[in-house]
């Protein structure tokens, strides 16, 4: 039998005096071992294509992270690490562009996840005035910085 194999069937037996049996113990947990493992892997692979997909919930994004990593504490740092892997498959290509649409908002998912573990705010607001003057000389600035740049090139 493989690790992959999930056993069926009864394995534990008592002997005479009703006592189980060591042998049958042993392989009744050996055999509990792989079933989990297996039902695990089940539920990480559904949660996994639902996060693909775009359609996970905040709280399947958390299952997600703690069944594959196994630590609260790592939740923040790999929710991160996922949004920064998936945004590099889109910059290489690697998603099509009728998936694009599922990646972004797995990505903002991941990245809220993140900052929420991480004790950040996941959105804040911010209110800038200027007059039309400053408004004009940055954009001069800009435009300037950018011409500077290109010949450099």
């Amino acid at each position: 039998m493989s690790g992959d194999e999930v056993p069926r069937g009864p394995v534990a037996r008592r002997d005479e005096s009703g006592r189980w049996d060591s042998e049958s113990a042993a392989e009744a947990g050996r055999r509990s071992v792989v079933a989990r493992r297996a039902q695990r892997a089940r539920r990480e692979a559904k949660l996994e294509r639902k996060l693909l997909a775009g359609q996970a919930a905040d709280s399947e994004l958390v299952e997600w992270a703690e069944l594959t990593i196994g630590a609260r504490a790592m939740l923040a740092d790999t929710a991160f690490l996922g949004a920064s892997v998936l945004a590099a498959r889109i910059a290489k290509g690697d998603i099509a562009d009728r998936y694009l649409h599922y990646a972004a908002t797995a990505i903002e998912k991941l990245t809220n996840v993140g900052r929420l573990e991480s004790g950040e705010p996941t959105s804040f607001g911010v209110s800038v005035s200027a007059s039309a003057d400053d408004f004009a000389q940055w954009l001069a600035d800009l435009r300037a910085s950018a011409t500077a740049t290109s010949r450099e090139d």
